[in-house]
């Protein structure tokens, strides 16, 4: 995609000058667009989106993949909601139930569960458009969702099967908001019951939406008590949810479960340099157009602070300070999946700035609109095309020794040196999971590096290598060193 992302940058611009001729696709929200120029709106974005995650289809088992298929191969995953004795590491029990759908529809054809994957995010992308409908013309509403399909945290989410529970947990998000806005117009409390049950799977699937309800009350609506009984439901749930939590994780917290790291004010104080270089925003104008545009928004929110300014202010923080305890993570190992939120409200507050400036200079509504949407469009495709070369390098490398590990055979011992915390998954999986289907597997050896106790039990044995895309090999000596003669095991 690195070398094609001008192209699709033209298409794209072509394709929306087109949609801006249309009037239906300029109707405010409170006209009636029809399902025409809704599917219209949506096709786009839609259609940009299994253009470039398609070959996500090809993708192998990565990351945390077998030690999910290690769960739902023991464990039932519907006892993972209430038995701390079955559960994944964390309080995330829809993901292992997602994952056993799949285990008991597809078995171990991993292209269907990406296809699961895609689709999840599908839905997802069409909850947020029907969202963003309620303020925004159809137009807009379809560019926002390209905005924040075209940046390298949701490049990673649509990579990473394991983050399908982002997805999934968007989405029942999504539906709780629209049931309470619902709620809200016609109040009527079985609205915000169905609401609340949204809530509830989007809280099972990750924690980051457990603040959903401190959005809720700062939503326009009426007046205070009118909204004060929609909300209890949420806060019913969200009550329920921390004990629960708490007795699921035996009181462990991020922190705790990251042990290995902690945020300082380094990384605290660096926040917007981190943010942005995680977005692939490293080229000056890239940077310089998305500071001009967050201006923008910060220039509308000056007009209106009560309005405006302190709802953002609060939906920000309710974003960021789940993130705060694990910030540390994201730039050491580049886990830009984790400002997945973050660059949704990014997108949603570029696309209203948008909508308001084309607002308040109507004779230039169009050409204001389309020239700033292009500019930070290509801000985002050139960051996007750098982040899925660069995921492609390491998912290749990933699947190869994966792969290689799992089916290579050889008459003589064979040993791969290959440094992975999966490790006793991909073992799993070799030596239980495949064979229990009937699939053939090898019978390598495994080093996570050439030590003292990988060269005492695989002495002269051929150790193999993947090193920048290529497969090497080399002899390991037959007569130990002398260090190694007692190894600490």
């Amino acid at each position: 995609m690195s070398a094609w992302w001008g192209y699709y940058w033209v298409v794209a611009m072509l394709l929306y000058a087109l949609l801006a001729r249309l009037p239906a696709l300029q109707r405010s929200p409170q006209v009636a667009a029809g399902w025409a120029a809704h599917g219209l709106a949506l096709l786009i974005p839609l259609s940009f989106y299994a253009l470039l995650y398609h070959p996500v289809l090809e993708a192998w088992w990565m990351f945390d993949d077998p030690a999910l298929l290690h769960y739902v191969h023991r464990a039932n995953p519907l006892q993972g909601f209430y038995d701390p004795t079955v559960k994944l590491p964390f309080y995330t029990p829809w993901l292992g139930l997602s994952y056993a759908v799949d285990y008991y529809l597809f078995d171990l054809e991993h292209q269907f569960y990406y296809a699961h994957h895609l689709l999840s995010f599908m839905v997802a992308l069409v909850l947020l458009y029907v969202l963003l409908r309620l303020s925004l013309t159809p137009w807009l509403a379809s560019m926002g969702l390209l905005l924040f399909l075209a940046n390298a945290p949701v490049a990673q989410v649509s990579q990473f099967l394991m983050t399908r529970h982002y997805l999934e947990g968007l989405s029942f998000t999504l539906l709780a908001l629209l049931a309470y806005l619902r709620a809200q117009r016609e109040q009527r409390l079985s609205w915000a019951l169905v609401g609340a049950l949204c809530y509830a799977l989007a809280a099972t699937t990750k924690e980051i939406y457990l603040p959903l309800p401190l959005i809720l009350l700062l939503l326009a609506g009426r007046d205070w008590r009118a909204r004060l009984p929609l909300l209890i439901p949420f806060a019913v749930v969200a009550l329920a949810y921390v004990p629960l939590r708490f007795y699921m994780l035996g009181g462990a917290t991020l922190s705790t479960i990251y042990s290995e790291g902690h945020t300082g004010w380094t990384e605290i104080l660096q926040l917007p340099w981190i943010y942005a270089q995680q977005m692939g925003w490293t080229a000056p104008w890239q940077w310089g157009l998305a500071a001009l545009a967050w201006l923008g928004v910060l220039g509308l929110l000056w007009r209106a602070p009560r309005r405006l300014g302190w709802p953002l202010l609060v939906w920000t923080l309710v974003l960021w300070l789940p993130l705060l305890p694990i910030l540390w993570r994201i730039p050491r190992y580049h886990f830009t999946y984790y400002l997945f939120l973050p660059a949704l409200l990014t997108a949603v507050a570029w696309v209203w700035m948008l909508g308001e400036w084309m607002l308040r200079y109507p004779r230039w509504r169009q050409t204001l609109g389309g020239l700033g949407f292009a500019l930070l469009l290509a801000a985002n495709f050139s960051a996007l095309a750098q982040e899925q070369k660069r995921l492609a390098g390491d998912l290749e490398g990933y699947r190869e020794q994966g792969q290689f590990l799992i089916y290579h055979r050889s008459q003589d011992p064979e040993v791969l040196i290959y440094p992975t915390y999966a490790i006793k998954y991909l073992l799993f999986m070799r030596d239980v999971l495949l064979p229990e289907h009937g699939i053939q597997t090898g019978n390598l050896g495994h080093c996570a590096e050439v030590n003292c106790l990988c060269q005492l039990t695989y002495a002269g044995q051929t150790a193999w290598f993947y090193q920048k895309g290529t497969w090497q090999q080399k002899q390991l000596p037959t007569e130990v060193p002398a260090h190694c003669a007692t190894p600490k095991p």
